[in-house]
């Protein structure tokens, strides 16, 4: 039996909101600790393909993570998994000093692999923003990538991370090009 099981999660199924925000609020503890494995491997010399192992051997024993609230299905939020973000930052050559924006940043999973004083979000829910907050990402904006992020230049980050939403919009969006 998975230690996770002890904790009941069922009951709390006659409240979605409360499942989707207990669910939010595991997926951003284990990116954060996720980032704190990353650290700790690499200061002891792992390579990536440890790295990456341990992060799958976490990823399979979480919880299953597939409660949808309204706010999630407006904002088609879909989280990148941890081992495919670690493996996003691995071939984008995230390293100490790259600067990095996710234009969508959710519970920062895709900058997992930055060090989060350099990293940039932007995210519309304000629950997962504040979540970000708290794992102390260096820029955490609040609002709608397609409009803040005419707020930003090109020459402000390194490297650019993003699962953008995908889904149909209510109405055709004019975006000029970054």
């Amino acid at each position: 039996q998975r230690e996770i099981d002890n904790y009941k999660i069922a009951d709390f199924e006659g409240d979605r909101v409360k499942l989707k925000r207990t669910q939010e609020d595991f997926e951003a503890a284990a990116t954060r600790y996720v980032g704190q494995v990353i650290t700790d491997m690499r200061a002891e010399g792992a390579d990536t393909k440890a790295i990456y192992d341990r992060i799958v051997s976490l990823y399979l024993n979480q919880p299953v993570l597939d409660v949808k609230s309204i706010l999630s299905k407006t904002n088609n939020a879909y989280s990148t998994p941890l081992p495919i973000a670690y493996l996003a930052g691995m071939l984008a050559r995230v390293k100490s000093t790259t600067t990095v924006l996710d234009p969508t940043g959710g519970n920062g999973m895709l900058v997992v692999t930055a060090n989060p004083q350099n990293v940039t979000t932007i995210e519309i829910d304000p629950d997962r923003a504040n979540n970000m907050r708290l794992m102390q990402i260096g820029n955490v904006i609040d609002g709608n990538a397609m409009e803040e992020l005419a707020n930003l230049r090109d020459q402000e980050v390194d490297v650019v991370l993003a699962n953008p939403p995908f889904g149909s919009l209510p109405t055709a969006e004019n975006i000029p090009s970054w």
